[in-house]
């Protein structure tokens, strides 16, 4: 799915890549025997004091309740070279 643009913001009003107009891609991967099903998750990254920083955002579906998930984000950069994989855990109870 289309992903957030590749356009940052950072400190002190510079923005890196303004004039590109690439977008960074999702692929989601679902296994449709798991009790939870992701829509549209995916990772926008952030920078802020002098660090990067990555968040989650999309939905997760529950077709069971559960008490915990990890969702391992493993991004690329432009050319295709795997950068590092973020994980996305959680301990709670979902229904």
């Amino acid at each position: 799915m289309d992903g957030s643009s590749v356009v940052t913001k950072l400190e002190m009003g510079i923005t890196m890549n303004t004039v590109s107009s690439l977008k960074r891609d999702w692929i989601i991967l679902n296994d449709a025997n798991s009790p939870l099903q992701l829509d549209r998750v995916g990772i926008n990254s952030n920078y802020s004091n002098s660090n990067y920083s990555f968040r989650s955002s999309g939905n997760l579906i529950a077709k069971e309740p559960i008490t915990a998930y990890e969702i391992h984000h493993v991004p690329y950069d432009i050319f295709g070279d795997h950068t590092k994989t973020l994980n996305d855990t959680e301990v709670a109870d979902f229904s």
